[in-house]
C-alpha cells in the first residue's frame, strides 16, 4: 500500500509520499477461505473433482462471481457443484445445520448465507484496514496533520464490492474519498503499472518524464569512511592512529548516500569525494582498490558500523595512471605516498542505484543494484571535508 502526492495533473506526474507497507492480505487469502469451506462441505465430492472441474468452480462461481458482486447484503448465494462430483449412489445429498455455520448441499448447490461471506473477507479486512490506518498517520505526520484526499482501489482485491462499501463507511465521515475504477482497471493495475515501467526503463518513453518523479527508500545505503577523530561526535572504541597521516581518525564509519525515509528522485545524483594514500605500488594490486556498498534497514541509520550493516556489492575501481605519476603526499616525517583521489556517485532511475567511481572525471567502476527491494585498514578510505 503506497501514498503518492499529484505534483502535475498535466502532464500527471506524482511522488511518493511515505514509505509504502503490505502485509499478507491479499485477495488469493480470501479465495483460500472460500476453497477451505467447499471442501469442508463437499468432503469426499472435492477429491472426486479433476483439477479442471475444482479450477472451473473457483474461477466461475467465485472468481467472476460471488467475489465480486458480494456487496454485504443478506442475499443468498447459490454455487453450482460440477457432476463428476458425485456418484450414482450418492445422489441423495445430505444437508448441513446453517445454525452451526455448516454451508447446506441441496440439489447439486450449495447455499452460501451473507455471513458466509463476510467470513472469507474476514481473513483479511482488519489488516487491510490497519494498513490504511498507518498511512494517513504517515502522511499525517509528514504534512502537518493534512490527511490523504482518496483512498484509490486496485488489484484483485481493490474490484470487490465489499471492500469498496466497507471502507466507504470508515473513511468517507473522514472526508477522504473511497474510489474504485470500473472494468477491468483494478485488476489489471499491477500489470499495466509493471508495463509503463518497462518502457520506461527501455527509454521507449525517452521524450517523456517519468510518471513518478520520486520514491521514499526502505533503506540506507553507503560507504564506509574513515574521518579525523572529533570527542563530540565520535566513539572513542573507533578510535586508531592513522601512520600515513599522523592524526587520530574515527576508522570505518558509515556514510549514507540514502537514508531510510529519504524521498529518491530520478536522474539527480548524489556524489562525495574521497580519497586514498599508498606508499609504494604493490599495495595496488593489478592496478586496482575496491569500495564495497553498504545498506543498513534500521528507521534511524546507524552512526557507527554496527552488525545491522550489511555488504550490498563491492566495486572493483581501476587506477589506470602509473603510479609513479599519481600525486604526491607527504606527511609531517617527510614520508612519502602516492594519493588517488575519487569521486562516489549515486543516480536513482526510481528501481535501482546506478553507482559509479570516478577519477580525473572518467568512470574507472560501476555497479548497478535494485533497490530493497574490506579493505585494508592502512590504505583506509578518507573523506573530504566539504
Amino acid at each position: 500500500m503506497i501514498s503518492y502526492a499529484i505534483d502535475s495533473v498535466q502532464p500527471l506526474m506524482v511522488r511518493e509520499c511515505v514509505e509504502g507497507k503490505g502485509k499478507m492480505c491479499g485477495a488469493i487469502f480470501v479465495d483460500e477461505a472460500f476453497q477451505s469451506m467447499l471442501q469442508t462441505a463437499l468432503g469426499d465430492k472435492w477429491k472426486r473433482l479433476s483439477t479442471a472441474g475444482r479450477k472451473t468452480l473457483m474461477n466461475n462461481e467465485w472468481e467472476f462471481g460471488i467475489k465480486r458482486l458480494f456487496n454485504g447484503s443478506s442475499q443468498e448465494w447459490s454455487v453450482s457443484v460440477p457432476v463428476e462430483a458425485f456418484s450414482k449412489s450418492r445422489l441423495r445429498l445430505h444437508r448441513y445445520d446453517d445454525k452451526k455455520g455448516e454451508v447446506p448441499l441441496k440439489g447439486g448447490q450449495l447455499k452460501f448465507t451473507q455471513n458466509h461471506i463476510r467470513t472469507f473477507f474476514g481473513t483479511v479486512l482488519p489488516h487491510v484496514r490497519a494498513l490504511i490506518h498507518e498511512q494517513i498517520k504517515a502522511v499525517e505526520a509528514k504534512f502537518k496533520g493534512r490527511s490523504p484526499k482518496a483512498i484509490l482501489l486496485v488489484g484483485g482485491l481493490g474490484s470487490c464490492d465489499y471492500l469498496f462499501l466497507e471502507l466507504q463507511k470508515e473513511f468517507e465521515p473522514q472526508g477522504i474519498s473511497v474510489l474504485q475504477p470500473s472494468g477491468a482497471r483494478p485488476w489489471t493495475a499491477i500489470c499495466r503499472g509493471a508495463v509503463i515501467r518497462g518502457l520506461s526503463d527501455a527509454e521507449i518513453t525517452s521524450k517523456k518524464q517519468s510518471l513518478i518523479v520520486s520514491r521514499v527508500s526502505r533503506y540506507s545505503y553507503g560507504v564506509t569512511v574513515n574521518q579525523i577523530f572529533n570527542e563530540k561526535r565520535h566513539d572513542p572504541q573507533d578510535r586508531l592512529w592513522d601512520d600515513r597521516e599522523l592524526c587520530w581518525k574515527a576508522f570505518d564509519l558509515p556514510r549514507w548516500y540514502i537514508r531510510r525515509g529519504d524521498d529518491i528522485y530520478t536522474d539527480q545524483p548524489v556524489q562525495f569525494n574521497f580519497y586514498r594514500l599508498y606508499a609504494r605500488g604493490g599495495e595496488l594490486e593489478d592496478q586496482r582498490f575496491s569500495v564495497t556498498i553498504y545498506y543498513n534497514d534500521e528507521l534511524h541509520a546507524p552512526k557507527r558500523k554496527t552488525d545491522e550493516v550489511r555488504k550490498l556489492v563491492t566495486i572493483s575501481v581501476l587506477v589506470d595512471t602509473p603510479f609513479e605519476e599519481l600525486p604526491v603526499h607527504e606527511n609531517d616525517k617527510k614520508q612519502i605516498f602516492r594519493k588517488v583521489g575519487y569521486v562516489m556517485q549515486m543516480t536513482s532511475t526510481g528501481i535501482e542505484m546506478q553507482w559509479k567511481v570516478l577519477i580525473n572525471g572518467r568512470v574507472q567502476g560501476e555497479e548497478n543494484v535494485q533497490f530493497l527491494h574490506e579493505g585494508v585498514r592502512a590504505a583506509g578510505v578518507v573523506e573530504l571535508a566539504a
